[in-house]
């Protein structure tokens, strides 16, 4: 990322909008998928995330039916920051509520009950 560029944190930029995405059979119906920065944007990014936080996510995870852990109330913390030569960089944190583990989706649910599916 250039000095005179300020990535995510510049009020031009604006996220990838996919209003069509592929839709996976058994979930809820995907409506849009908003796509910030990512492996083909060239900005200096990078995502932290400190070995008792991934280990926390993981048993949460690992307690799911879904093999899943979810953070409700989830948002991106984004700090701009400059380098003594003036290049800058973003540093990305995930943000939210306490994570817990994924349910089964109510099909799921419903056969596991030994329920019928009417299609």
């Amino acid at each position: 990322m250039g000095s005179d560029e300020q990535g995510i944190l510049h009020p031009q930029i604006a996220p990838k909008v996919n209003p069509n995405p592929l839709q996976k059979p058994g979930t809820d119906e995907l409506l849009r998928r908003v796509t910030t920065g990512g492996p083909d944007d060239p900005g200096d990014r990078i995502f932290i995330a400190d070995t008792k936080t991934l280990r926390h996510l993981l048993e949460v995870a690992q307690a799911s039916p879904m093999g899943q852990a979810q953070i409700p109330r989830c948002g991106i913390q984004v700090d701009l920051h400059q380098r003594r030569d003036g290049s800058r960089y973003e540093v990305w944190r995930l943000v939210g509520g306490k994570p817990k583990p994924v349910p089964l989706p109510p099909i799921g649910e419903a056969l596991l009950r030994g329920g019928t599916i009417i299609g």
